[in-house]
């Protein structure tokens, strides 16, 4: 059985070697991780592009400077581009993503691009009825 630290989501449909911290080191960080969330701290320097991988989990994107870049799919195909970045009083930026496809993004700008991305967790049966439980005991 894996730990909770490398799991991945039981129907992730790409290789676990394109996981984000396996596949790009160098820019994705785990900054917390429990049976619940996995939080990524990521900067993509100006001017890198980073290496192709995928995120299996749904996940928030908390977006905190954005760049003029390019991403990729597995194939080199742009897959979106952006030329004129948001003005900065529009970060921070959330959103919401679904699971990601394996891609790489090219950073264009002088800047960096920054933010964090906290993947969800599938929670289990048990994660569960110890949540049930513990409410049960709060308001008993």
């Amino acid at each position: 059985m894996r730990s909770a630290q490398t799991q991945l989501a039981t129907d992730c449909p790409w290789p676990e070697s394109l996981d984000a911290v396996a596949a790009a080191p160098g820019d994705h960080t785990v900054v917390l991780e429990n049976a619940y969330v996995r939080v990524l701290d990521l900067t993509v320097a100006p001017g890198e592009r980073e290496p192709l991988h995928a995120h299996c989990r749904p996940s928030v994107m908390y977006l905190m400077q954005e760049c003029i870049y390019r991403d990729y799919d597995s194939k080199g195909q742009l897959v979106e581009a952006v030329d004129t970045p948001p003005p900065s009083s529009r970060y921070p930026m959330t959103l919401w993503l679904e699971p990601q496809a394996p891609h790489s993004v090219h950073n264009l700008d002088s800047r960096p691009t920054r933010l964090l991305r906290i993947e969800l967790k599938q929670r289990t049966r048990r994660n569960r009825l110890r949540r049930r439980t513990s409410r049960a005991d709060a308001s008993g």
